[in-house]
């Protein structure tokens, strides 16, 4: 146990401390004000406040883990040890910048809720983002951060036991905004397709779409049977995320009442890990969000706790209050809709922290690193693979998660996904786990 000493102990000093002991470096951590009870203390200790008391581990504290609400923050990003770090604290402190309140910055997405000017989708811009400004997007800064402060702890309490870091874990996160590319539409969906393919010139899809119809030849959205297989002979953890909403001007699924969609959803959910892939018009909505879990669960007679947002649209905090009042417990959508990267800068699950309400949420927040649709604007397969193995490498080395996102029609060998199919069976291959 180590026993940090503070002049306060606010919610978000019991928040970040807990996380980056507890959960990422697995030590417990009491907190104190007693400064008697902190002297008389003989194991590992430190302290977390503005001026040093002894001789123990001292990092000297910056004032956002005791403010509330959001402040107009002036940032400006050095070097420590070769990576970024910002608030600065000075040369008495251990570490030269205060990591549990840049961590706690980076975690809680601060940033998100200054005001900005999202896209057509209202999601807000990776451009405005301290990671992109200052080039570290594709760092699991945080991770990398608390793997040195580990060093730093048992350099100077070697006695001290910390628990073996968390194993390296690959996850494959399965898209399903829309189940079948042709069939099951409707008569009126299917007409209105046809007409846009022709007034476009793509005749080899009103081809493809006609031959699918009858029969002739397999739907190029209908890959779940490849990959249930795939993941059984790789042994490969995976999530299929459906979305089950109503039709809307951006959710175009197929209707939850057709049972042919209705049996796929059940027989994925035998093989598979079966969640929500949350509406657009439901993001921050607790009725829709709660409706369409509702249905799911109903339908695969099984708990649904886990979520990703359609078309990354997270809103915070809104999202995850809603993602509480409808209990859900894991969400997937901590990734930006145009960049690869991490938006959180970790690789690390973590509990999300509302500043709006000052609290810790019950949602579990994980980090996918990249998804297909960024991945193809990169253009090469060999580039793609170039990119994905730099990511492993940095998640590798902090033994993080590498959450992939892909959709269902990535293994189909249509247009550009040509070639895909063994990329994603290569990435299997090589980014899975190896089990003893």
């Amino acid at each position: 146990m180590v026993l940090v000493f503070t002049h306060k102990i606010t919610p978000r000093v019991r928040y970040i401390f807990k996380h980056i002991f507890q959960r990422m470096l697995g030590v417990e951590v009491e907190l104190t004000t007693k400064v008697e009870q902190f002297i008389a203390h003989k194991a590992a200790k430190m302290s977390y406040t503005r001026q040093q008391l002894g001789n123990e581990l001292f990092v000297r504290s910056h004032e956002l883990l005791f403010e509330q609400g959001i402040s107009d923050l002036e940032i400006k990003v050095q070097s420590w040890e070769g990576l970024p770090a910002f608030f600065a604290v000075g040369d008495k402190s251990k570490l030269p910048f205060d990591i549990f309140a840049a961590s706690f910055f980076l975690l809680s997405r601060y940033e998100e809720y200054y005001p900005f000017m999202g896209d057509a989708m209202g999601r807000f811009p990776v451009e405005e983002s301290l990671a992109f400004k200052n080039d570290f997007l594709e760092l699991p800064l945080v991770d990398l951060w608390v793997q040195r402060f580990r060093s730093v702890l048992l350099e100077r309490f070697p006695e001290t036991e910390l628990r073996n870091q968390p194993s390296y874990r690959f996850q494959s996160l399965i898209e399903v905004p829309c189940a079948f590319v042709y069939r099951k539409k409707g008569f009126l969906r299917t007409i209105a397709g046809t007409f846009l393919d022709l007034f476009q010139f793509k005749f080899r899809k009103v081809f493809r779409r006609y031959a699918t119809l009858l029969g002739l030849r397999r739907d190029p959205g209908d890959n779940f049977s490849r990959y249930t297989v795939l993941h059984r002979q790789y042994q490969v953890e995976a999530i299929f995320f459906f979305l089950v909403s109503d039709f809307s001007a951006y959710d175009h699924p197929i209707s939850f009442n057709i049972n042919a969609f209705r049996e796929l959803i059940k027989n994925v959910a035998d093989y598979d890990q079966v969640a929500l892939l949350g509406s657009y018009d439901g993001r921050g909505n607790i009725k829709k969000m709660t409706t369409e879990k509702q249905r799911l669960q109903e339908l695969i007679h099984k708990k649904v706790a886990q979520h990703r947002c359609h078309f990354n649209s997270l809103t915070i905090p809104e999202n995850y209050r809603a993602m509480v009042e409808a209990e859900i417990t894991e969400d997937y959508s901590m990734s930006y809709a145009q960049s690869i990267g991490f938006r959180a800068s970790t690789c690390t699950p973590f509990l999300f922290y509302d500043i709006g309400s000052e609290m810790q949420l019950p949602v579990k927040v994980f980090s996918p690193c990249a998804c297909s649709t960024q991945l193809h604007a990169l253009g090469s397969i060999a580039e793609i693979e170039a990119t994905l193995e730099r990511l492993h490498q940095q998640i590798v080395r902090v033994e993080g998660l590498m959450a992939l996102t892909f959709r269902n029609t990535t293994l189909s060998n249509e247009s550009y996904k040509k070639g895909w199919r063994e990329l994603y069976i290569e990435t299997l291959k090589k980014y899975r786990p190896l089990h003893e």
